[in-house]
């Protein structure tokens, strides 16, 4: 039987070091000796639902159940089950036959497709309608009024203004836009979206672009005293640093708030609302070892280079270090002249190395 690659490539994914023994029941002396018992360990963890198994334990050629529950916008793949050797094992009407030896089960799981149609609400024809394809917890920056060019729309010689979208179509003004201009969307069922619309603002709202990092905001313009909302998204590994809203006039207007929600109040002028972003700091631990030292940075920015220092007591070497970042994933270091080094992620780290002995 083939090697099961995907259930062994899955638990190194999850971080997960299992160790498998078998149990046996010891009669006492003069009785029918029990059957030998083997473990069925379940790998949690898996993206888009769970599974479990009829039994922890059981007996060689028990017929073990399978049941996989996906999570809202999910559907049910397959089972995966491995040997403790690494030998695929048949899953046939969600069972199969426990083998002699240990096993680990898995189940995978696929996003579901939705449709997000976005309607113009009696806006202009460029687009009327268009739609937008979602898997599930996919998130994607929805249509923003720079996307829109053309996209109006004139009542009796009156010209409104697009400000966002909603689920509501009788939506009439900023406050019942659920998603404002160009803001993130995460697909989790079919939806139509309406434009909301506004009658001529007096004032505009220009965003300043940004790197690492972006702000929307819930309108493209408002109102004197109307109040606006900011939504400020860093890139992974980055923080905001400054935002600033500023009137045509350079005077500054007050922002409020904290977090990656802020809000101000139209002023009887345009605005334009620019940020900044800088790389955020992480922390790198190190873990207890003997016979050598582990020296580094205590912490690092995302991205910055760090160096890691290995030091062998009398008559020991340092094998490889060990990195590993907060959510799993192991990072390679690099050696150049005795120093290692590696590039710091977007996450806090941890550091192992073992020392053996020189000869």
């Amino acid at each position: 039987m083939k090697k099961l690659i995907d259930i062994a490539t899955l638990i190194a994914a999850m971080g997960m070091t299992l160790t498998l023994c078998a149990c046996s029941n010891n009669s006492d002396s003069g009785s029918t000796p029990a059957q030998e018992k083997y473990v069925i360990k379940v790998a949690q963890g898996v993206t888009g639902g769970t599974v479990t198994a009829s039994a922890e334990q059981a007996e060689a050629g028990t017929a073990i159940t399978l049941t996989a529950t996906p999570n809202i916008g999910y559907i049910f793949n397959k089972y995966a089950v491995c040997a403790a050797d690494g030998t695929a094992i048949k899953v046939q009407d969600n069972k199969f036959a426990m083998p002699q030896k240990n096993v680990i089960v898995a189940a995978f799981f696929t996003a579901k497709d939705y449709t997000v149609t976005f309607n113009a609400n009696n806006g202009s024809e460029t687009p009327a309608t268009a739609t937008r394809t979602f898997k599930a917890g996919e998130s994607k920056d929805l249509p923003g009024i720079q996307e829109l060019e053309g996209f109006t729309k004139i009542v009796g010689g009156k010209t409104y203004y697009f400000v966002g979208w909603s689920t509501n179509s009788n939506a009439k003004d900023i406050t019942d836009c659920e998603y404002g201009d160009g803001a993130l969307y995460t697909g989790n069922q079919d939806i139509t979206l309406y434009a909301v619309w506004i009658k001529d603002p007096v004032n505009d709202i220009t965003i300043s672009p940004s790197e690492n990092g972006k702000v929307s905001s819930n309108a493209s313009g408002a109102d004197k005293d109307c109040e606006i909302t900011l939504t400020i998204t860093p890139e992974t590994g980055y923080k905001l640093d400054t935002l600033k809203v500023t009137a045509e006039d350079e005077e500054t207007v007050e922002v409020s708030g904290t977090g990656n929600t802020r809000t101000f109040i139209m002023p009887d002028k345009n605005v334009t609302v620019s940020a900044t972003f800088i790389a955020d700091e992480f922390t790198i631990a190190t873990t207890p070892c003997q016979n050598g030292v582990i020296m580094t940075n205590k912490t690092a920015k995302c991205g910055e280079e760090v160096w890691l220092f290995l030091l062998p007591d009398d008559g020991y070497k340092a094998e490889e270090p060990v990195i590993t970042a907060a959510d799993g994933t192991k990072i390679s270091p690099y050696k150049s002249f005795g120093i290692w080094t590696f590039k710091m992620p977007g996450q806090n780290v941890t550091i192992s190395a073992n020392f053996v002995p020189a000869n």
